[in-house]
């Protein structure tokens, strides 16, 4: 995991556009992937929810790996979810 997701770090966030600008390959250059494992783990600092909650989002989306902010939309989608209850 990177030291910018970790800590949420902007002079991290900030160096890497500079180098993806110099290097010509842009903004996709920044989007790194990240297994469901490795976005579960960050849990408490980058989703601010439980573990489980970010593994059940991550694998009801069906990928394997996603980009920090495609991971926090579906995260925030299925957090708000509403829940019926069954009829007995």
């Amino acid at each position: 995991m990177s030291k910018t997701m970790k800590h949420g770090n902007a002079e991290g966030a900030a160096a890497a556009a500079g180098k993806a600008e110099e290097t010509g390959r842009g903004i996709e250059a920044l989007q790194a992937e990240y297994s469901v494992a490795e976005l579960a783990d960050a849990h408490k600092t980058q989703f601010c929810c439980r573990r489980e909650l970010v593994t059940a989002a991550l694998e009801h989306g069906g990928k394997a790996r996603y980009t920090l902010s495609e991971a926090k939309q579906l995260v925030n989608k299925f957090r708000r979810k509403r829940i019926e209850r069954r009829k007995q």
